[in-house]
């Protein structure tokens, strides 16, 4: 009876410690000191330690890209084409053009002297609206799928553009865990971001970019989805390392990231060419370290319910 009750603490003990670490009970303070934010954390380590990271922004740049990306309204994009398109009208005297808005998409016709003349002012019309369409994409941060049915963040931009402002962050890491291997480095700014509280993010073909945010934004609000917590981890280290491949990996409601550093034994990683990339999983969560990725990752990349893009 005492080796039974011992085997079964055994397999218990065995079972509570094949568990990975969860980031539960992070802590963040933000103080304003003159034009500046001081940043503190409290946060688990994959060691179940305590790890202590403190960093200062610029508050004026701290708050605007904390506000520079917002969700997608197909209304708002309508009524900056149907506005640009009234306008590019007043410039085509050769013909009369009526464009009404009928629902959230936009009907426009064309009449002149002969039929040639309205056809092609009609083809100008429809280029113009494609210009301004992709225009109001631009300075929104959005880019079309591969379907051209779908709106999505323009995560590579978002990664360029953040890599200059979150090198700080990434400096402070790198310094604070004292960590001296590209390795070790990418796992103590890995685990940052995974101890962050983490927004679910909902189906990509229909969330139109709902719930992401830039890596200030994730700073600011101290949360993110699986979409935000990736593009941070991307710019840190791109931040740190400016040769360094990487990808996204996306799938229908998640994103990872895939790093091309020294495999160790157990990684999970995903050949791209000659490439070998070892994945890390950001949103947490889980403390997973670098070569580790939850079971729904797993799943997709087995099933080949993938894409990717790398990033320059």
């Amino acid at each position: 009876m005492r080796i039974a009750a011992w085997v079964i603490w055994c397999f218990s003990l065995i079972v509570m410690l094949a568990q990975p670490v969860l980031a539960g009970n992070q802590t963040m303070d933000l103080t304003r000191n003159g034009g500046w934010s001081e940043f503190y954390y409290r946060y688990p380590t994959y060691a179940g330690q305590w790890q202590e990271l403190r960093f200062m922004l610029n508050t004026r740049q701290l708050e605007a890209g904390a506000g520079q990306f917002t969700g997608f309204q197909k209304n708002e994009m309508q009524d900056y084409i149907y506005r640009g398109l009234v306008a590019y009208a007043r410039s085509m005297p050769q013909a009369k053009i009526s464009i009404d808005r009928i629902g959230d998409s936009l009907s426009f016709s064309a009449s002149a002297g002969d039929e040639a003349t309205a056809q092609e002012v009609i083809a100008l019309l429809k280029k113009q609206g494609e210009v301004l369409e992709n225009e109001f994409l631009a300075q929104k941060y959005y880019i079309k799928d591969t379907t051209d049915r779908y709106y999505l963040p323009d995560h590579l931009r978002i990664t360029h553009d953040y890599t200059g402002p979150m090198r700080n962050v990434a400096r402070a890491i790198a310094d604070q865990s004292r960590a001296t291997s590209m390795r070790d480095v990418t796992n103590a700014a890995l685990n940052f971001v995974q101890a962050i509280p983490y927004d679910r993010l909902e189906s990509r073909a229909t969330s139109n970019g709902a719930g992401f945010a830039t890596p200030f934004g994730l700073l600011a609000q101290n949360r993110g989805d699986c979409d935000t917590k990736s593009v941070a981890l991307a710019a840190m280290l791109r931040g740190l390392y400016p040769k360094l491949p990487m990808i996204l990996v996306f799938t229908d409601q998640h994103a990872f990231v895939g790093i091309q550093v020294p495999s160790a034994s157990g990684d999970r990683i995903l050949t791209i060419g000659r490439r070998v990339y070892v994945l890390a999983e950001p949103a947490g969560p889980a403390l997973l370290p670098l070569g580790r990725i939850g079971d729904h990752s797993n799943a997709d990349l087995d099933r080949n319910y993938f894409s990717y893009v790398e990033i320059p």
